[in-house]
């Protein structure tokens, strides 16, 4: 909440942030280990071995911070600080309507730009912001700071050019840790749908049961159903040859435009809602118990 009122650049973003140290650290172990001229073999072992060296130093940094900032109720703040920190979610949000008003005044809709913005709102939310708070409900930072750096490495894998062998193993440690997070953010989602009435909830409900996929795409799916939209596996559309790249039902439409963003973007922020009210529950039950 905090984040919400007051982050961004000018007040949030003046904080220094554990994040950009976790994203740099993973630059320099690949810029270090991953060599062309080694097998991919080599690659993929020198990457689980970077990978569980820096979870466990995250991991012990983590447990420094929790000793510290929740030593004394008044220190609680500083953890706050240090969580709005590395959601970002203001900062997010901000570039997704931009990207959203950028789209809106072109005369012919940018379907592939929409797709994509609807599946990074979705993402943003289920496969990001949800698995970071469960986890850091669960073990504070502890937990947290091991989960950022796999997310890191998950990012610098999807902008590289080809496969990176020496960031998979950090890609699946990462898609493991999400499970949790990707599950409730799915049903957090389709209670949204459930609230908003230009979806049909019985539909993208009944598809996580009906299409058995990765938790990963289950949120994206129960959305793409629920409002009829077919949108790539991957974001980019090269993942898998015909119907196979495609989530959605067979007659879903790919040509999204600015009002089916919108659509994604309403039912992520009830989701959201839908989140902060079930935080201040788990807050008040733990405060009265």
């Amino acid at each position: 909440m905090l984040d919400m009122a007051f982050g961004g650049p000018r007040a949030l973003g003046l904080v220094p942030s554990l994040d950009t140290v976790i994203t740099r650290s993973v630059h320099f172990l690949r810029s270090r280990l991953e060599r062309r001229t080694r097998s991919r073999r080599a690659h993929f072992w020198r990457g689980a071995l970077a990978a569980i060296i820096l979870i466990a130093s995250f991991a012990a940094m983590g447990y420094g911070i929790d000793r510290l900032v929740f030593f004394h109720p008044a220190l609680t703040a500083v953890a706050v600080f240090f969580v709005a920190k590395f959601l970002s979610l203001k900062i997010a949000w901000q570039q997704l309507q931009k990207d959203l008003a950028a789209a809106s005044n072109h005369s012919v809709a940018d379907h592939d730009r929409c797709r994509e913005l609807t599946r990074r709102s979705i993402d943003l939310f289920a496969n990001n912001l949800v698995p970071a708070m469960v986890l850091f409900v669960a073990g504070g930072f502890t937990a947290l700071l091991p989960f950022v750096c796999l997310h890191a490495a998950g990012l610098a894998a999807e902008r590289a050019e080809g496969k990176s062998f020496f960031l998979r193993p950090f890609q699946r440690m990462g898609s493991v840790a999400a499970i949790p997070g990707e599950m409730l953010g799915t049903g957090l989602l389709a209670i949204a749908l459930l609230l908003w009435p230009a979806a049909n909830w019985s539909r993208g409900w009944l598809s996580v049961f009906r299409f058995s996929r990765a938790v990963n795409l289950w949120p994206i799916t129960v959305v793409a159903y629920a409002f009829n939209w077919s949108i790539e596996r991957d974001g980019k559309g090269h993942t898998e040859s015909g119907r196979d790249k495609w989530i959605g039902p067979t007659n879903g439409s790919a040509q999204l435009k600015p009002a089916d963003v919108k659509n994604a973007l309403i039912v992520t922020l009830i989701a959201f809602g839908v989140l902060n009210a079930l935080m201040g529950l788990l807050w008040l039950a733990a405060t009265i118990g």
